[in-house]
């Protein structure tokens, strides 16, 4: 007990003054509620895909599954992939949204934080391209 006691003390005394500061900042602020904003997408789109590799886990499952679940699970996976598929530009949109909430707030600015939502959708296009290597040089891929 003695040495958990120490342990949590150096723990206090090291670690959670420089984290509770780096918590305390703006953007880490943003982040962390874009996070829990998130949550409900990323149970969603598990659920499904523990369905889908339960029976991998219990191999009784395995018979009752492929009579059930396995005919429609191009249908449930889709949901699967779609939540997953999205959350990269959900989460970019609330980290925009937040972070603007929270400097309009504590600056006293008149700021909409669907501007910064808007504005962090279009970043985060604009460092997704496709780019290719053709003949030695990167190019952009060009859409049929």
């Amino acid at each position: 007990m003695a040495s958990e006691n120490k342990l949590f003390g150096l723990m206090e005394k090291y670690l959670m003054g420089p984290l509770s500061t780096i918590s305390s900042w703006r953007f880490v602020r943003a982040i962390m509620a874009a996070g829990m904003a998130s949550i409900p997408f990323v149970i969603v789109g598990s659920m499904f895909l523990v369905l889908n590799v339960l029976p991998q886990t219990f191999t009784f499952l395995e018979g009752f599954f492929n009579n059930t679940f396995f005919r429609i699970s191009d249908l449930y996976m889709l949901a699967n992939s779609a939540t997953m598929g999205i959350l990269a530009l959900y989460f970019g949109l609330v980290v925009g949204y937040e972070y603007t909430k929270i400097n309009a707030e504590e600056e006293g600015l008149n700021l909409n934080p669907l501007n910064g939502a808007l504005l962090s959708m279009f970043a985060l296009f604009m460092t997704i391209p496709q780019l290719g290597f053709v003949n030695g040089e990167i190019t952009l891929v060009e859409q049929m």
